[in-house]
C-alpha cells in the first residue's frame, strides 16, 4: 500500500534537492513545471539581518501573462508539517502548473500575501541566489529563465549564513 503524499511546487531555495531534503526527507522529484500568470519577485518581510538568508525572499505574485519555472517534488504528507514550518512566513495554497509535455498538474505551494517592508531592500542575499541558481541548473529549467534568475541583483551581504552552510555541507562544497 502507497502512502499518502501531496505534490508540492518549489520556485525559490527548494529547487535545490539538498536543500529541500534538510527539513523534508520524503521529497522526491518529478518534474520541472511552469505556473502562468504569475511571476517571481522578492519581498524582505523583515529587517534583512534578522532574516535566516540576510535578505528578501522568493515570492510569486499574480500577473497575468507572466510565467515562472520551478520544480514539482512528491512529499509524503507526514512532511507537510515539516514544510509549512520551513515557509513560515508563507501562506500555502493550490496552484494548477504545467509539465514540458502539456500536463497540468495541481500542487501546494507558498506565498507571501502581506506587502514586504519598504524600509529594508528586498533584494535576495548573494547565498540564498546562489541556492536558486544551483537548483535551477541542477533541475535543467530552460536557458532564458536561468538568465532571468542570474541578473537578480543580489544585496552584497558577505556575512555568515547558516542554512546556506548547511546546504553547503549537504553539497559537500567548501565555502
Amino acid at each position: 500500500m502507497s502512502k499518502p503524499t501531496f505534490a508540492y511546487f518549489a520556485y525559490g531555495s527548494n529547487l535545490l534537492k539538498e536543500r529541500l531534503l534538510l527539513r523534508n526527507p520524503t521529497a522526491v522529484f518529478r518534474s520541472i513545471a511552469k505556473l502562468e500568470d504569475y511571476k517571481l519577485d522578492f519581498e524582505a518581510i523583515t529587517d534583512p539581518n534578522l532574516s535566516r538568508w540576510h535578505g528578501g525572499v522568493a515570492n510569486i505574485v499574480e500577473k497575468p501573462g507572466d510565467s515562472l519555472w520551478g520544480a514539482v517534488w512528491e512529499l509524503d504528507n507526514k512532511d507537510l508539517p515539516n514544510l509549512d514550518k520551513q515557509e513560515d512566513i508563507y501562506k500555502g495554497f493550490d496552484v494548477k502548473v504545467c509539465y514540458p509535455g502539456g500536463q497540468k498538474v495541481i500542487c501546494r505551494t507558498y506565498k507571501i500575501d502581506k506587502k514586504g517592508n519598504p524600509m529594508y531592500d528586498k533584494r535576495p542575499s548573494p547565498h540564498y541566489k546562489d541556492v536558486i541558481i544551483r537548483g535551477a541548473r541542477e533541475l535543467q529549467l530552460p536557458n532564458d529563465y536561468l538568465d532571468f534568475l542570474q541578473k537578480i541583483p543580489d544585496n552584497g551581504y558577505q556575512g555568515r549564513v547558516p542554512i546556506y552552510e548547511e546546504v553547503m555541507k549537504k553539497l559537500g562544497a567548501k565555502l
